[in-house]
């Protein structure tokens, strides 16, 4: 037997109580024979005790009176409200455990609540396996149990409750069982905390509906308060894809029943605090564990004990900033979150941070200090800078001691980006004189992305762009999937290739090439008969000279290699081996791009005859001096 003194407690105070024992976590589940998990030591036969004797010594060895009798108990706590007026002892006695083979002890811990004002202050949270591990009644991470944590918040209130999560159940389960879980449950606020399962496997969201709506009224006819929270979002596929029809059923049973109080919302609190969700994608972390619980004692404070004395309370205007959408990369003109201390007493602030699916996304500062005295105002400034495109979401998370911690504003976005089509993407003139002015030809600039496209600049670059000409009537933003239209010209400055490249500025830059061979002034493009190239390579270019055959008069001429002659049809330079005289005339042109250096290349073009058996004229080269150019 386990025996409390109460002569330490008021005689005031020793009128209704509430006796509770419990004895998780070390079984875990709630009610083990649903499931066929093994209880570790639960009293199964116990008496609740009460003595007169006087307090300050060692327990009495007798005239114990009996209050409370229960055997065949299957449930890991069990609460009782019984009369200690007139004791001044207590005890609980326990004949037979439930556990292995053989083990004759019981583990359990026993508490004693006020309960002058009825039953009112005591709760059991009946769910699945994450209630079972989030409100057991050991610390989390050093957070408090429901208890603990209520009472820091309201000094006026420690509440008795139990641990109803058993593992693997599911809301048929709950609507099987209730009614006897209600039968050993003296007090008023019920929790039902259960579709995990459900929405995992994907299963008829009307059963699960009817389910709840049997465990409802099971609720409402015992005289109790059913507290119905939201299922909690996780990472596998069929929460994903399930869970939200399964929560719209529990919205839905908030409409059929007023008398339903909403529990936490705990869809959209994991799902902006999705670190807190274990890397099996179901069940939370430790961390996630202890935020559950809080999320717990969060709605039972607002919601039943608001009563409780001078407390701080958090408001934020506005409690979520929406971003217009922005180019990946670029950062977002800065949006503001003002945070009031709306309550009677210092708010004492843990941390700022940001949490969600995209906290990359976002950047946040503040100037709110550790403490922040009541009716005062700190700020907090958010940019959006996105790091892909489409929609980004994050969360600021400011933890503190008010009611609803942690507290978020709610941070939305859209990453663009810029994408342009041209077309045609070149543009080729043909042949055309020097000096004269080609036709216009036009290219369609296309904002193909999903952001406007900002224009900083349309111009010529590239090898000639002296000899193209363009005009655009592009704006300085060219909306999605508008056009502007660019127009350019040829008018070519010399003979040979000419190209130039129209330059776009904008943030996706890009190049098209214009590129023309002019006609030399006679109309010629100067192919030769033979098609042959002869390039000789030389400062910083290529010179390419294409040199019509030589036409023979007479059969028997041939033509010669030793001699060379200016186009004036003096003789070549002495010493040359001269060939001999034949009847034959040298008819030679070509034209040739010249490449740019320290000296410039001159290659003779036209046309000379001569008398028969002379060599006129050979195309040559001859290096011009600086000065002479």
């Amino acid at each position: 037997s386990l025996s409390y003194d109460l002569s330490s407690v008021s005689v005031a105070q020793r009128g209704k109580v509430i006796v509770a024992w419990y004895n998780d976590p070390q079984t875990s589940s709630y009610d083990h024979g649903v499931v066929g998990d093994l209880a570790y030591n639960i009293p199964r036969d116990y008496t609740i005790q009460a003595n007169a004797a006087p307090g300050g010594g060692a327990a009495p060895a007798s005239s114990w009176v009996t209050l409370v009798t229960v055997t065949g108990n299957g449930y890991h706590s069990r609460e009782h409200l019984v009369d200690l007026t007139g004791y001044n002892w207590i005890r609980i006695s326990v004949t037979a455990s439930d556990g292995r083979s053989g083990n004759t002890n019981a583990v359990l811990n026993l508490d004693v609540h006020d309960a002058s004002l009825g039953v009112g202050d005591s709760s059991i949270f009946f769910g699945d396996s994450i209630a079972m591990d989030a409100l057991h009644h050991e610390p989390i991470n050093g957070t408090g149990n429901y208890s603990q944590l209520v009472s820091a918040a309201r000094p006026g209130f420690y509440p008795a409750y139990e641990d109803g999560g058993t593992g693997g159940i599911g809301s048929l389960d709950g609507a099987t069982h209730i009614g006897a879980w209600l039968n050993a449950f003296p007090g008023r606020y019920v929790g039902i905390a259960l579709g995990t399962n459900d929405a995992n496997g994907c299963g008829d969201t009307t059963a699960f509906y009817n389910n709840y709506v049997a465990m409802v009224q099971a609720v409402l006819g015992a005289g109790k308060v059913p507290i119905v929270p939201t299922i909690p979002w996780a990472r596998t596929a069929n929460i994903q894809s399930c869970g939200p029809a399964f929560n719209a059923k529990i919205q839905a049973l908030y409409t059929a029943f007023p008398q339903v109080d909403k529990g936490p919302d705990l869809w959209a609190y994991y799902q902006a605090n999705q670190s807190l969700i274990s890397s099996d994608d179901l069940h939370p972390t430790t961390a996630g564990y202890a935020a559950y619980r809080q999320q717990w004692v969060n709605t039972m404070l607002a919601t039943y004990y608001g009563g409780g004395g001078p407390a701080p309370a958090v408001t934020l205007t506005p409690a979520s900033l929406a971003f217009a959408s922005q180019v990946v990369g670029s950062t977002s003109t800065s949006q503001t979150s003002t945070l009031k201390n709306t309550g009677t007493a210092s708010l004492t602030i843990t941390s700022v941070g940001l949490t969600g699916a995209n906290p990359g996304d976002f950047t946040q500062a503040n100037d709110c200090p550790a403490s922040l005295a009541a009716n005062a105002t700190c700020t907090i400034t958010v940019a959006f800078r996105p790091t892909a495109t489409g929609s980004r979401s994050a969360s600021v998370a400011i933890t503190d001691n008010a009611v609803g911690s942690p507290h978020n504003v709610t941070l939305t976005g859209t990453g663009t980006a810029s994408s342009v089509t041209l077309t045609p993407a070149s543009l080729a003139f043909g042949s055309l004189a020097i000096g004269s002015t080609s036709a216009p030809q036009t290219s369609t600039l296309q904002n193909t992305g999903t952001a406007p496209l900002t224009v900083s600049g349309i111009a010529l670059t590239g090898t000639n762009p002296g000899d193209f000409t363009q005009a655009n009537d592009c704006p300085a933003s060219l909306a999605v999937s508008a056009t502007c239209t660019i127009t350019v010209s040829f008018k070519p400055t010399a003979t040979g290739s000419r190209s130039a490249i129209r330059d776009r500025n904008d943030e996706r830059r890009r190049v098209d090439r214009v590129r023309q061979e002019p006609r030399r002034e006679d109309g010629q493009r100067g192919r030769n008969d033979d098609g042959a190239h002869h390039e000789r390579r030389g400062g910083h270019g290529i010179t390419r000279v294409r040199v019509r055959r030589l036409e023979r008069r007479r059969p028997d001429a041939h033509v010669g290699h030793g001699r060379r002659a200016d186009l004036d049809g003096r003789r070549a330079e002495p010493g040359r081996q001269q060939r001999p005289r034949g009847d034959r005339v040298c008819r030679c042109s070509a034209r040739a791009r010249i490449g740019h250096g320290s000296h410039r290349d001159l290659l003779g073009l036209g046309h000379a005859w001569a008398d028969r058996g002379r060599l006129l004229h050979r195309s040559q080269r001859r290096r011009v001096p600086r000065r002479d150019r």
